[in-house]
């Protein structure tokens, strides 16, 4: 049993063979290495932070180990894989999953069977935001919602705004939006709610127009930077 539960799994051998990983006692589980896993792991790697990831298309896996990647053939979603791969032992664990089924999937999992690690997840829209916040989430990430925002605050920039007051207004943004999608998250799936859902964004409109001119008097010592 000890042997199987420490053997990597060979990219030669058959992938229907139970997908065991060794257990080196990882600090961040990452779930999925797609585009949006690998920057994530490159940024706690260069950290010195000690990773182990969970990928279920083998290609990808086989791709990822030729360029000196730890990374490892299986579906997190079997609870079995999840503890062999030290989920016991981890701190955290990151859940980039394409299916969102999949991601509200583990984060059930994992909340029952391993609440002591900090679960962080990736969005990919309002609607999954919602479910992840219902579920008790609140570190996710919505997938395009970061970068959009970071273009925003550069297109403002070109179109004359200074660029601390273009940064204020990204980071205004970004905080009310979150306050007004907690607001609405007993109602995201009522077509009902619509109404609602368009008095909300006035009254973001409002409140961010007036902390803006607040910050219109603090605009020194601020260049563009990437």
């Amino acid at each position: 049993i000890d042997k199987l539960l420490s053997r990597r799994l060979n990219p030669a051998d058959d992938t229907d063979e139970a997908p065991w990983v060794e257990d080196d006692k990882p600090q961040v589980i990452i779930v999925g290495f797609g585009r949006f896993g690998q920057v994530i792991g490159r940024l706690l790697m260069a950290n010195k932070m000690r990773i182990t990831v969970l990928e279920r298309d083998i290609s990808a896996v086989n791709l990822m180990r030729n360029y000196g990647y730890k990374v490892y053939f299986g579906d997190a979603t079997q609870l079995e894989l999840l503890r062999s791969a030290g989920a016991e032992e981890a701190q955290s664990i990151v859940i980039t999953c394409n299916e969102p089924e999949d991601t509200m999937r583990l984060v059930e999992m994992c909340q029952q069977h391993f609440p002591h690690l900090h679960i962080l997840a990736r969005a990919r829209g309002r609607v999954e935001a919602h479910e992840l916040l219902q579920a008790g989430v609140t570190q996710f990430s919505r997938e395009t919602f970061s970068s959009a925002l970071e273009l925003g605050r550069k297109a403002l920039i070109t179109l004359g705004m200074h660029p601390h007051q273009a940064q204020r207004a990204q980071l205004h943004f970004r905080r009310l939006d979150m306050r007004m999608l907690r607001e609405l998250m007993p109602v995201h799936t009522d077509t009902v709610q619509v109404s609602r859902v368009r008095e909300a964004r006035r009254e973001l409109e409002e409140i961010f127009q007036r902390e803006m001119q607040k910050e219109s008097r603090q605009l020194d010592g601020w260049d563009e930077f990437e």
